[in-house]
């Protein structure tokens, strides 16, 4: 595809994949049947265990032999089990022995999750293979949602849930009408059957939000089990999601003694109480280093103060556990808070674990509340990540909770705005520019510049100040450093346009058009999977030519103005005495367009690209 905008990006994980050699096309892999079957029994202690039992059927219509290699995840709250498959002419059972190693991004193990996996090679006339395991979870807490998609195509998948009489399991059907392919379900007393055929493979295209936002799957809510005339509640509805996240909190051991100190000198020289939440909140930002960490059930219990504190390091968790004490230490009404990103799909209308995937803090203050993602470096006070915006909080309230939503502001809270006024100087534009940025916008410019070397970061500022384009110079006036906290990100330059003038002599023609921002973004014709962007996009770009003496404006552009519920894009051109104004505006209004809107961005891109390359006629009078 085409879309290789750098403000967009988004990750996208298979928990369950094949690698294919490179000798091969994975067009050439097709699973022909796959079923899984999900039982619950009780173990030794009468604890609730829940069995995940798959049989796939691989067959590869390929004339070359090449080797195919399942990996499986597992974790702490599971294990794998079982494991044979069923290959040659005969399709004869034989027992598989799979590596097992540590999952690990980046070189660091961030979680307890683990990778087994095994290697078949396929020759053509031994084209199939089916294996069987069965994955069992020994806490039903953590059971894992349904998905129907892999990364091979698949001719028909069935899934069987089958419930006993002493557990009330609620099933959750996700995005089932983002499909084409008609999901049949029986249902009797205790057993459900989904069964869906042709299904494509799992797409793993840039910029595309996460598969639970995409793909249909099914949630599995555990609500209660009956022991004889016992009744316990697992997760029947958000108080016990709550009850369980707060129990884990409350066997955390804080210790505030290390940091008692450190309070005071933050909030001493403070006149108020917004600049005493700020200082303790700002020193986290910058003092603490965030490491996603999710080992067992660490995944969802914040590590104590007092280590984070001494390690200089945590998870957002520990983090926001960081804050919360160090601010009620100072006397404030500070809380634990759970939410889940812009990546997940859900809220609290589902008690579950996978709602959440993020801890905050928020402060109650002068009746109001303010969300503080520490994990967050650089960002202001009171402003939310896009990735936060709009979606359900779970807020402590001792024994209670709050359920709140973070307000959704869209793209101006998170905005790039240019100004520049330019001169005409024979074949090439000169002036005087500045860039602000706010939101994620400024939090993505910062920590990409201090993350860098420090005899790198001139040159990035200055390939970010002209766009990255070799067309435009630029003199920048002040080195940017990092007090950047509750202020635009401000950048004032000079700079020189280059090859965007045609002299000639008695007509000159001038394009004033920087950034070129989605300029022939395309999108293929056979993308199926929707685009999403990092944050939601606000562009805004004034650019003033001043006409020189004895000069007359000949042509200028059209406008162009387009809207819709997704985007807008407006180019307008407007003289005013001796100066042509012209204004960018392109905004993304929610971060995500479905496939069936990509004709009609198409066409508008097609346009958008085209205005880009028109120009401004001046005739000497």
């Amino acid at each position: 595809m085409n879309f290789k905008n750098p403000l967009l990006r988004i990750g996208f994980i298979i928990l369950t994949f094949c690698y294919v050699s490179s000798s091969s096309s994975q067009e050439d892999l097709i699973i022909t049947e796959s079923n899984l079957n999900v039982s619950f029994d009780l173990d030794s202690n009468l604890d609730p265990v829940a069995s995940y039992s798959y049989h796939i059927c691989y067959e590869y219509n390929g004339v070359i032999d090449y080797s195919f290699s399942k990996a499986i995840f597992f974790d702490n709250n599971s294990e794998i089990k079982n494991l044979v498959k069923r290959s040659g002419k005969k399709m004869k059972k034989a027992k598989i022995k799979p590596v097992i190693s540590d999952y690990q991004s980046e070189g660091i193990f961030h979680s307890d999750l683990k990778l087994m996996y095994f290697e078949h090679l396929f020759k053509e006339s031994e084209n199939r293979l089916c294996i069987e395991y069965t994955k069992e979870i020994n806490d039903i807490r953590f059971i894992d949602p349904i998905y129907f998609h892999d990364v091979c195509e698949s001719n028909i998948i069935k899934v069987n849930i089958t419930v006993p009489k002493w557990l009330d399991l609620k099933t959750v059907e996700i995005n089932f009408n983002k499909t084409d392919q008609k999901i049949k379900i029986v249902k009797n007393k205790r057993k459900t059957e989904y069964s869906l055929s042709n299904i494509p493979k799992a797409f793993t295209d840039r910029y595309e939000p996460s598969r639970s936002c995409v793909y249909p799957h099914i949630i599995l809510v555990p609500q209660k089990i009956r022991q004889g005339s016992d009744q316990i509640d697992i997760f029947s509805d958000v108080g016990d999601l709550y009850g369980w996240y707060s129990d884990l909190v409350s066997s955390v051991s804080n210790n505030t003694q290390k940091f008692e100190e450190l309070v005071s000198e933050l909030t001493k020289n403070k006149t108020s109480d917004l600049e005493k939440v700020k200082s303790i909140y700002y020193w986290v930002q910058d003092n603490i280093r965030y490491v996603a960490f999710e080992y067992g059930i660490m995944g969802f219990k914040p590590e104590d103060c007092q280590s984070v504190f001494g390690n200089k390091f945590g998870d957002c968790k520990g983090m926001a556990n960081l804050t919360k004490e160090m601010l009620k230490l100072a006397g404030f009404d500070a809380r634990l808070t759970w939410i889940g990103t812009t990546d997940l799909p859900y809220n609290y209308n589902i008690p579950s674990l996978v709602v959440d995937n993020h801890m905050i803090c928020t402060v109650f203050l002068d009746k109001e509340k303010y969300y503080l993602d520490p994990t967050e470096k650089y960002g202001d006070f009171g402003k939310n990540a896009g990735r936060l915006q709009g979606k359900q909080v779970l807020i402590e309230d001792q024994s209670n909770y709050i359920i709140d939503s973070i307000p959704f502001n869209g793209g101006k809270d998170h905005s790039y705005l240019f100004t520049g006024n330019f001169d005409l100087n024979i074949d090439q534009l000169v002036g005087e520019a500045e860039i602000k940025l706010t939101g994620d916008q400024k939090t993505n410019v910062l920590n990409s510049i201090f993350s860098m070397a420090q005899n790198d970061r001139m040159d990035f500022v200055r390939n970010f100040t002209a766009s990255f384009d070799k067309n435009y110079e630029v003199d920048i006036d002040t080195y940017p450093n990092e007090d950047y906290r509750d202020k635009n990100f401000l950048l004032e330059f000079e700079m020189i346009k280059k090859n965007s003038v045609i002299n000639l002599e008695n007509e000159v023609y001038v394009n004033l058009e920087i950034g070129n921002e989605f300029g022939g973004y395309s999108i293929d014709e056979d993308r199926i999977t929707p685009i999403k962007t990092s944050s939601p996009v606000f562009i805004k770009k004034v650019i003033t030519l001043n006409i020189p003496n004895a000069w007359k404006i000949n042509y200028i552009p059209e406008n162009l103005q387009i809207a819709n519920e997704n985007y807008r894009l407006n180019l307008n051109f407007k003289q005013i005495d001796s100066t042509i104004t012209y204004t960018k505006t392109i905004e993304i209004v929610n971060g995500i367009l479905m496939p069936k809107d990509f004709d009609k961005w198409n066409s508008d891109i097609k346009q958008l690209s085209e205005k880009y390359e028109d120009t401004i006629i001046l005739e000497k009078m």
